[in-house]
């Protein structure tokens, strides 16, 4: 999903790069430390969580 954000911005336009950095964080880091490691902190929930919701409101935004 964010390399296709990233080919084609116009999908969400220019807040395209957010969405997609956000999905990286939640895909690459979050995961990893939740799901695999067992080693995620409370700053890490904080800033997946925060992921999620800018995700989901940039989404909502667009999809009106």
């Amino acid at each position: 999903m964010p390399d296709e954000l990233q080919r084609n911005p116009s999908i969400l336009g220019p807040r395209s790069s957010t969405v997609a950095d956000a999905f990286r964080y939640l895909d690459h880091n979050a995961r990893a430390k939740f799901v695999y490691g067992d080693s995620g902190t409370r700053a890490d929930l904080a800033k997946a969580r925060k992921s999620f919701e800018t995700i989901e409101s940039i989404c909502r935004e667009v999809l009106g």
